[in-house]
């Protein structure tokens, strides 16, 4: 493992993202917020491209809409449009069987199934998450946030 969060995102050119780090980011929550926006600054700059999966985006919209928080909602929705190399990736037909296969063999739950099938469909180098469950049964190596967060 890497000693440090800039050392685990060196060399990564394609990074997926799990909901939960990019919620980090949006709500800015310490300490996770910052290594999330060190991984988004990557793609700001042309030196990564990320993806993430539809299903993250609904998976981030809910708490909004639920709380009927319409300012928070268009700051998602507006984080989506607005952040460079950032590529929104839909559930089609290849990435459903794709996580039907995953999910068969893992036992994950569908939402991560789809997020870890969309990260090897895109080619992705990791996945940033705060999902140590999710981590230890993905193809796709998975960069924990907790691990580096002291």
């Amino acid at each position: 493992m890497a000693n440090s969060w800039s050392e685990a995102l060196a060399g990564n050119s394609r990074i997926a993202f799990d909901a939960n780090a990019l919620i980090y980011f949006l709500e800015d929550l310490h300490p996770y917020g910052e290594r999330v926006a060190q991984a988004l600054r990557m793609l700001s700059d042309g030196g990564a491209v990320g993806f993430a999966s539809t299903i993250v985006e609904m998976e981030i919209l809910v708490g909004p809409l639920r709380q009927e928080d319409r300012r928070l909602v268009m700051n998602v929705r507006k984080f989506f449009d607005l952040q460079p190399n950032l590529h929104l990736t839909p559930v089609n037909s290849a990435i459903a069987q794709a996580a039907a296969e995953v999910r068969a063999q893992t036992g994950m739950k569908a939402p991560d199934a789809i997020i870890a099938a969309t990260a090897a469909a895109n080619r992705c180098d990791v996945i940033i998450g705060n999902d140590r469950a999710f981590a230890s049964r993905c193809s796709v190596p998975y960069l924990v946030l907790d691990d580096f967060a002291a």
